[in-house]
Order: C-alpha cells, then sequence, then structure tokens
C-alpha cells in the first residue's frame, strides 16, 4: 500500500469514527451553532453522521482499491467520487435548509 492509500485508509477510518461519535454523543462537530435551535440540530443530526460514515467508507474504498476489485477499475473509482461529492452537496444543502444560514455579523466573528 502506499503512501496515499494509507492516508485515505487512516481519514476514512477518522471520518467513520467521527459519524459515530455525533451518533452516540448527539452532537454536531466542528460547527457554529450559535442560535440554533436544539431542536433543528437534532433534525440534522442524521445528516451529518451519514456524511461522515459514506464519506468514510468511501475514503477507505478509494484507499483500499488493490483489495477491492471492484475498485480496481476506473468506472469503480468515479462511481465512488460521485457518490462522495453527492453526498457532500446534500449534507450542505441539508445544513442550509435546517441549520438555516449565519448572519453577516456571525460570519464576520
Amino acid at each position: 500500500m502506499d503512501p496515499m492509500d494509507s492516508y485515505f485508509v487512516i481519514i476514512g477510518i477518522i471520518a467513520v469514527g467521527v459519524g459515530i461519535y455525533e451518533l452516540i454523543t448527539k452532537k454536531l462537530v466542528g460547527r457554529k451553532l450559535e442560535g440554533v435551535k436544539k431542536e433543528n440540530v437534532r433534525k440534522f443530526l442524521p445528516y451529518d453522521v451519514a456524511t461522515y460514515i459514506i464519506d468514510g467508507v468511501t475514503m477507505v474504498l478509494l484507499g483500499s482499491g488493490q483489495y477491492v476489485p471492484f475498485m480496481r477499475t476506473t468506472v469503480g473509482i468515479f462511481a465512488v467520487i460521485i457518490l462522495s461529492l453527492a453526498v457532500l452537496v446534500g449534507n450542505w444543502y441539508f445544513s442550509k435548509k435546517i441549520l438555516g444560514t449565519p448572519s453577516n455579523a456571525e460570519r464576520l466573528r
């Protein structure tokens, strides 16, 4: 396994760990939540957990291509990358829809 593959696998395992941590603690990691209702955080939590876990698994798949036959093909690599990007776009969309957008005053802090 070359260094880049090892990096992908390590980052993927960390992402899955963060997703499980959020699921257990019911808290979002790495987000400013000033002024956001707890009810909205609870609504958004499953989307964020799914994002961390799915993107973590896709990173592990990208890093372990030599062990997973499907990941040896160009189609497999592109499919996993597109899935990962779709999950990230979905997370961004639902975060704006459920958590709202910060005001200009909050952005400047």
